[in-house]
């Protein structure tokens, strides 16, 4: 995986970089932070894998390796035991090969945590009662042509099923893209971690993490605090809207996965790594819970996947309209076909 969980590539200096199975002739990144994951589900060598989701560590190599990767609400699952990027907005998360085996999963460990409800089988929605928001331009400007027609062209299948589809405003999408953009809280929550508990790691951290996390250098309490407190209001507005619909709809990942030569200089892995996490951070800093599934090839032959997201603590209602999605577009890892290499 990515060092300390801190990259949207899959990108590592320590170790052999995990290569996409998708792309025999090219040595392409299989998403990060839990690359590793994503590969050994699409091979065959785990039936499903547990991650963390701090901005899309968990969806974005489930949506490069064509597997199912669920965020859970943050808070909703403890922290025990995971090596903290940002304690403000880790979550565990689970990738599965299906939506079927993600719902089994979290169903095992939900109960675990004692949060099952009186219902513990999640069962699938009926999809005429289902209504898609279509999510804001935020999520499909500077989305490939190819990447957004295969999403398009799911949600046309959704809805000839009878889903409806409507269009959804959620302005606090620009909010907390500008905040990420400014790194959050995140680089200051690692430096903090790095400083206090691992402070001889620092000299020897891959390049890319230590240049993501320079910027944390000038960031004081003070504007971290601020930083804490503007995402709590930008999350109570944001859950206040979504009583309109079941689910939000996206492409998971508005990039094809990058060749790993061409993301070698850190300023060139900056700015991929910041389009892989574009649409996925969203559902983290608004404290939603997200899931993504895949649902077709784009141009170069690598797996888009389609992004949902509900209102905090709504995994149950989430699983539930992935599972009806799954049924009607088929189980798609079947649908895409073996990868070139034979995964």
């Amino acid at each position: 995986m990515v060092e300390f969980a801190f990259g949207g590539l899959g990108t590592n200096t320590h170790w052999p970089i995990p290569r996409n199975p998708w792309d025999a002739k090219d040595h392409r990144v299989s998403g990060g932070s839990s690359s590793g994951a994503g590969v050994s589900i699409i091979e065959g060598s785990a039936a499903f894998a547990l991650g963390t989701d701090t901005a899309g560590s968990v969806r974005v190599p489930a949506s490069m390796t064509g597997t199912v990767g669920l965020k859970v609400t943050a808070g909703r699952w403890p922290l025990d035991g995971i090596v903290p990027l940002s304690p403000t907005l880790d979550t565990p998360g689970v990738l599965a090969r299906s939506v079927a085996d993600a719902a089994l999963v979290f169903e095992v460990i939900d109960a675990h945590c004692g949060n099952r409800k009186s219902n513990p089988v999640v069962e699938a929605a009926d999809l005429s009662n289902v209504r898609m928001g279509l999510c804001p331009e935020h999520f499909w400007v500077d989305c490939p042509q190819d990447i957004a027609a295969v999403t398009k062209q799911s949600l046309s299948v959704l809805q000839n099923a009878e889903a409806s589809l409507v269009p959804f405003d959620l302005p606090e999408t620009e909010a907390a893209y500008e905040l990420f953009r400014q790194g959050s809280v995140v680089s200051s929550e690692l430096k903090a971690f790095l400083d206090t508990e691992l402070p001889d790691w620092i000299e020897t951290l891959d390049p890319n993490i230590a240049f993501r996390m320079s910027g944390a250098i000038d960031i004081d309490s003070d504007e971290v605090a601020n930083r804490r407190k503007r995402m709590a209001e930008i999350v109570a507005s944001a859950n206040a809207r979504l009583d309109k619909v079941d689910v939000l709809v996206s492409p998971t990942v508005p990039i094809t996965a990058p060749k790993v030569a061409d993301v070698e200089d850190p300023k060139d892995y900056s700015a991929a790594n910041l389009m892989a996490l574009k649409n996925t951070c969203i559902a983290n800093l608004l404290g939603l819970c997200a899931i993504t599934m895949p649902v077709g090839l784009d141009n170069v032959g690598i797996p888009d996947g389609l992004q949902l997201m509900a209102r905090a603590n709504n995994e149950e209602k989430l699983l539930s309209v992935a599972l009806a999605f799954e049924e009607e577009l088929g189980t798609s890892w079947h649908r895409l076909g073996p990868s070139p290499l034979g995964a």
